[in-house]
């Protein structure tokens, strides 16, 4: 599957509307914090999958969907 498009910014945005940290995301995905610190800062960006499970199972937010015509 490929690689899901979000932003560093909209990341941040739910962890921290999520009142969790890094680690806490880290430990809950099963991946190093660095990974998550990477999504965040852009140097990385989350597969389709992982980005589902952070939405829906961590940060408890629906997942937006664009579409084009």
């Amino acid at each position: 599957m490929p690689d899901a498009l979000a932003t560093p910014e909209v990341l941040q945005w739910a962890r921290g509307t999520a009142h969790l940290t890094v680690d806490e995301v880290a430990r809950r995905m099963n991946l190093s914090p660095d990974t998550v610190r990477a999504w965040e800062e852009g140097s990385a960006v989350p597969t389709y999958a992982q980005l589902e499970r952070l939405a829906y199972e961590v940060y408890r937010r629906p997942l937006p969907v664009s579409t084009t015509s």
